[in-house]
């Protein structure tokens, strides 16, 4: 009877024993496929990365040729010009914008010589010598 008990025991650990190896092995592969599935996903998202990256180099890289010709002391002065044509609407403008561009051809020629530039020296004169 002691044999017996003994051979039955025996035999459930051995039933045991393998269903736990069983259970461990499915667990196993389980495990196996979550971390495959996990590394698909991190290079889906590593080749996502790139791809974004690649397409934000691309934008800044139009913006900076884009704005390569945009030119604001020209914009400026034709804001300025509109301005005093709305504030003064008398007056003729476009021969003194015109004269103003000259003379800022004139100033770069100036500065590229180093040449003193003379400035026209008006005698000042008042209303009553006009008059008078």
């Amino acid at each position: 009877e002691a044999k017996t008990k003994a051979k039955d025991t025996i035999e459930e650990s051995d039933v045991r024993a393998r269903q736990i190896i069983a259970d461990m092995e499915d667990r196993l592969k389980a495990l196996i496929e979550q971390y495959k599935k996990m590394e698909s996903t991190r290079d889906d998202m590593v080749s996502e990365l790139r791809r974004l990256a690649s397409e934000v180099l691309d934008k800044v890289e139009r913006s900076k040729q884009q704005s390569k010709g945009f030119d604001p002391d020209k914009h400026l002065s034709v804001v300025k010009t509109e301005a005093k044509k709305i504030a003064f609407p008398n007056l003729d403008y476009e021969k003194s914008h015109h004269k103003e561009q000259a003379e800022e051809k004139h100033e770069e020629i100036v500065e590229e010589h180093h040449l003193p530039r003379e400035t026209p020296k008006k005698p000042q004169k008042s209303f009553f010598d006009e008059i008078g």
